[in-house]
């Protein structure tokens, strides 16, 4: 890759996704370009540049999107996992087998407050003489 290569596609990025590549970053664009140039029928990133320069705007999406962290993964430590799972926290709402989501760990936040919730209306209700326990 062209120093001038490197230059139009850190522009690019920058426009485009935020992403703001350092000088020294050059291996990072040429690891995850080189695939996606091959795939797409080109040999490698100096003909993906030229591709991009002609206006091709799905493949720079392509571009934007390979460079780019995409993944969102909330994964808490295992051992708080298994506490929370223990407790009723994110083992009621999580599918079996799979880490909890942050949804998941709210839905178990929002099941022990209800919970609590209820045996504390339960214990004022009992201790003002309404319903016998």
């Amino acid at each position: 890759m062209t120093p001038m290569d490197y230059e139009f596609l850190r522009k690019l990025l920058k426009e485009r996704s935020g992403l703001d590549l350092s000088s020294d970053k050059q291996y990072l664009v040429e690891s995850r370009l080189t695939p996606l140039a091959r795939r797409v029928g080109l040999s490698g990133i100096a003909e993906l540049v030229q591709k991009i320069k002609s206006g091709t705007e799905a493949l720079t999406s392509e571009v934007v999107e390979a460079m780019t962290t995409n993944e969102t993964f909330f994964l808490p430590r295992q051992d708080s996992v298994r506490s929370s799972a223990a407790n009723g926290a994110a083992g009621a709402c999580a599918g079996a087998g799979q880490p909890p989501r942050l949804a998941d760990l709210v839905c178990g936040f929002i099941q022990r407050a209800r919970a609590v919730f209820d045996r504390d209306v339960h214990q004022g209700i009992r201790s003002a003489g309404g319903v016998a326990g």
